[in-house]
């Protein structure tokens, strides 16, 4: 697992959020959720700032370039 989706899970659990609702939310399939979460893929560009910009956090966290949340 990379720190991206470990963080993507993490944030998603955290949230109270199932798969199919963070799907609905970037427009995704499920399928494509879980392959963010188990390092299949990383999202695209454009859905990864969409994900920073639901949970709260910055890309920079996201990618794992930084462990400051904000």
């Amino acid at each position: 697992m990379s720190i991206t989706s470990d963080r993507l899970k993490k944030l998603r659990i955290a949230q109270g959020c199932t798969k199919s609702d963070i799907a609905r939310e970037m427009g995704v399939s499920r399928r494509a959720v879980y392959a963010w979460e188990e390092a299949d893929k990383l999202p695209e560009i454009p859905r990864l700032i969409h994900l920073a910009k639901f949970y709260q956090v910055t890309t920079d966290y996201l990618l794992g370039l930084t462990d400051t949340v904000r």
